[in-house]
């Protein structure tokens, strides 16, 4: 009897299968399966001691996407943190799971069929077929308690707070030129330092991120990235912003505080910014250095 179509496409797809199990046999050796083959994973622990994170903590980690040998795709040289709350179980992917199985200080390999993470894969998606293995590497820099991030939480709600309220007076005082510790540069530019910071100096050039309140000369808030959670991100010295808020950042090293006075001709001038600033009116800033990337 000649062997149908049928019967030739699953004698096919059975010799596929047979080598591409073979394929992930050959990459997955030596590794834990994860319950049902989920993923498969090996750990490397830095430390004797700790505990796995647990939902409710946030963690700091960093991440490698790789096909093969292949590095697609990195965070070490990311601006920020890779900052994550671990979710309640409900709520976990493959994604959580794995870092449930870290500890501060582990590092974890893992490997898992691209299929099942497509959403992970991002720009790189179309590097692999659905039968391909995907490797991430995950590096637990750092776990947080609950009760250790309310803390923190708290803390710096209560310092924001504090700033908002603190930074009108400062006005009055800048206004009746009673404001002491007060400098100025040769631009114009008036400031006052909380904290000069102790990273490194921002210079025109760098890659910048700060957090901000903006205040108009009445002590009104105009904007207020704290509230949105989102600080912003601009290279220093840039055009694209007023030359006051540019100047003052070069004033800080990472980590610095500073409200800045900003006159008329380094901020918005005759035509003002909308219904917030008026015309020929100065400006004011608080600022955070949070991050300087060197060019």
């Amino acid at each position: 009897m000649r062997p149908t179509f049928f019967s030739l496409l699953i004698i096919v797809l059975f010799i596929f299968s047979s080598c591409q199990r073979a394929a992930w046999r050959k990459q997955i050796k030596g590794l834990k399966p994860y319950k049902k083959n989920e993923f498969w994973y090996e750990k490397f622990s830095s430390k004797s001691a700790g505990s796995p994170a647990k939902v409710g903590e946030e963690v700091r980690i960093d991440y490698t996407l790789q096909k093969g040998d292949q590095i697609l795709d990195h965070s070490y040289n990311s601006v920020y943190p890779i900052l994550v709350q671990i979710p309640e179980d409900r709520y976990d992917n493959f994604f959580t799971r794995a870092l449930k199985l870290m500890a501060e200080g582990d590092s974890l390999r893992l490997l898992i069929p691209a299929a099942e993470v497509p959403e992970l894969l991002g720009q790189y998606v179309l590097e692999f077929e659905e039968e391909d293995l995907v490797t991430f590497t995950y590096k637990m820099h750092q776990i947080k308690t609950q009760a250790s991030l309310q803390s923190e939480i708290l803390a710096e709600q209560v310092y924001l707070d504090s700033i908002r309220l603190k930074v009108p007076e400062l006005i009055t005082q800048f206004q009746n030129q009673t404001l002491p510790n007060l400098q100025k540069t040769s631009s114009g530019l008036s400031y006052l330092i909380f904290d000069k910071g102790s990273g490194p100096k921002a210079m025109n050039g760098d890659a910048v991120s700060v957090h901000y309140i903006c205040f108009s000369d009445t002590g009104k808030i105009v904007d207020d990235s704290y509230s949105n959670m989102v600080p912003l991100s601009f290279i220093a010295g840039s055009q694209s912003l007023i030359e006051g808020w540019s100047e003052g950042t070069t004033l800080l090293n990472q980590g610095g505080k500073a409200v800045l006075f900003i006159p008329p001709n380094l901020a918005y001038g005759a035509q003002g910014n909308g219904d917030a600033i008026a015309p020929n009116s100065w400006v004011i800033f608080f600022i955070e250095l949070m991050d300087v990337q060197k060019k």
